[in-house]
């Protein structure tokens, strides 16, 4: 860090000394001092001292070859204002101190040694105050507010998503944009628009240093200074000063970097607290769905990770229709993201997880304060796939529904029925729909009780003669679901009464069984039901 003084500070050092029209910035630094006589090659960002009677030429001089400011012994009032330029700061010092510019050199370089020996205490001063943040294990609301009195500007600490993390300074100090963002709780998306127009975003991640911005009129945003907050790759958001009291000199730029420093540190300590957290809460769901450890073993753990005591769960599963098997597991992260937010947010609880991805499914766990209605689980279902949709890229969605247990270890009984019912109901009904537990009837017992290889040979049995043919298989459905009612069936097909009569005596020809007796008609039945649950294609 410099400790070269910026032209703010040499005005208030100098005893009686006043800008002049000023430039729109005197936060420059004076790297040196240039008087008459001294080579032309050295006046770049120098303060120019020059006499009253030369100001008229020297200004233009100073400004073509980068001087910092213009120093001139002079009386403000007598001074030619057509004389001065607004690029370049220009400041008059009374004559009584003398005018000879060797005299104005000797004073301003007293006052550019006390400004070092000052700025010198005051980066010991913020050094001390940020690094006692961070060794304190202070949060970002202890940073902001030292960063603010040090920098006497509003701060806001953002994250990279561009919310509100912690601020401190508001108070009648805010531009336009600035009050937008307390009112949304981040910055705006028009703004944020804009600021990523103009690269503000992808500068601050590849110079990895404070950036300071000039004012956006059609934004009403004040100047600003953004630094990134960032350990090694990793990007967690920024902070951002408004220059709505002064601008920034040099030293509280570095103060802002090593705020940003501190902030790292804190936000990098926080994730890894909330990701051991979210390790431990993960597996007691886990344990949950899978496990069989003792009541009171895992009421204890329930405790401890802060879950309600007492709590019981009825279980969600979200089975994707779509997915490949490269893109399942990542998709399942978000949706199970999405879940657990939402159902934090139902039980006004910020910590906590309820959702989690499993290989090919997302699971929710749902508290329940007492056994609901199973229309009320279908409307929480319903809602759920609501929320989730958005972020589920259109892989077709099926949830299904476990019951409420009354205990929650048990909590892994309703994952089994919920996962059963996720996968009858994708095959019977398809993506976008929810299935419960208690609407599976017989296909509780299809697929829960039967083995697949018995199922399938007792459905030869019986229509195996009819298996490729689309026609009389929907025809013996439609008869079916008519219940023999053979007028009602041929509305329902839409044909004929007589073509009906023709099809059900083919039907009876090619499996040999007599369609009026009603062992017959249930057994086709199942057999009907079977192929629905191994065909998504042929179930209604």
């Amino acid at each position: 860090m410099s400790t070269h003084v910026c032209v703010s500070e040499l005005v208030e050092l100098l005893p009686g000394a006043v800008a002049l029209r000023p430039a729109r910035s005197m936060t420059p630094e004076l790297t040196h001092l240039w008087t008459p006589g001294d080579p032309d090659d050295v006046a770049r960002g120098a303060a120019v001292v020059v006499t009253e009677d030369d100001v008229r030429s020297m200004v233009p001089w100073a400004v073509a070859h980068g001087a910092a400011a213009v120093i001139v012994c002079a009386v403000p009032a007598e001074l030619e204002r057509e004389a001065l330029d607004e690029s370049i700061p220009v400041i008059a010092w009374p004559p009584e101190v003398g005018r000879d510019p060797r005299d104005l050199k000797l004073a301003v370089q007293r006052a550019i040694i006390e400004a070092q020996a000052k700025q010198i205490e005051r980066i010991h001063t913020i050094h001390d105050r940020l690094t006692q943040v961070a060794l304190a294990g202070s949060g970002l609301e202890e940073l902001a507010r030292a960063l603010g009195e040090i920098v006497a500007n509003p701060v806001i600490i953002k994250s990279r998503e561009h919310r509100n993390l912690s601020s401190f300074g508001d108070g009648g100090a805010l531009d336009a944009v600035r009050r937008r963002a307390f009112a949304h709780g981040g910055t705006t998306p028009d703004v944020v628009r804009e600021l990523e127009r103009r690269g503000v975003f992808a500068r601050l991640r590849r110079d990895r240093r404070p950036l300071h911005l000039q004012a956006i009129e059609e934004l009403e945003m004040a100047a600003r200074v953004m630094a990134p907050i960032m350990m090694g790759e990793a990007y967690y958001g920024y902070i951002s000063i408004a220059e709505v009291r002064h601008a920034l000199a040099p030293v509280d730029l570095m103060a802002t970097e090593q705020a940003a420093t501190v902030a790292a540190l804190i936000l990098g300590r926080e994730q890894a607290v909330r990701t051991r957290e979210r390790s431990l809460r993960s597996s007691y769901v886990y344990e949950l769905l899978f496990g069989h450890e003792s009541l009171e073993l895992m009421e204890r753990r329930a405790e401890f990770l802060g879950y309600p005591p007492g709590q019981r769960y009825a279980v969600m599963v979200l089975r994707p229709a779509g997915a490949g098997p490269d893109s399942v597991r990542p998709l399942m992260e978000h949706v199970a993201a999405a879940a657990d937010e939402h159902i934090r947010r139902l039980q006004s609880r910020r910590s906590g997880l309820y959702a989690i991805a499993l290989e090919d499914v997302a699971v929710a766990i749902y508290p329940a304060q007492g056994e609901a209605s199973r229309g009320e689980w279908l409307r929480r279902a319903r809602h759920l796939l609501d929320v989730v949709s958005p972020v589920s890229d259109d892989c077709g969605l099926t949830i299904g529904v476990g019951c409420w247990q009354p205990e929650a270890r048990a909590a892994r009984h309703s994952f089994a029925q919920a996962r059963l019912a996720a996968m009858v109901g994708q095959q019977l009904r398809g993506p976008g729909s929810i299935m419960h537990y208690q609407d599976l009837g017989l296909y509780r017992l299809l697929v829960e009780a039967v083995d697949p290889k018995e199922l399938e040979a007792f459905r030869a049995e019986q229509i195996g003669a009819l298996a490729e043919d689309e026609e009389l298989l929907r025809t013996l459905r439609a008869y079916l679901d008519a219940r023999s009612n053979k007028a009602l069936a041929a509305k329902r097909l839409a044909v004929h009464l007589n073509t009906l009569k023709y099809r059900l005596q083919r039907i009876a020809d090619l499996t040999g069984r007599d369609l009026n007796d009603p062992q017959t008609l249930l057994d086709l039945h199942v057999a009907i039901e079977i192929g629905d649950l191994a065909s998504p294609s042929a179930a209604r």
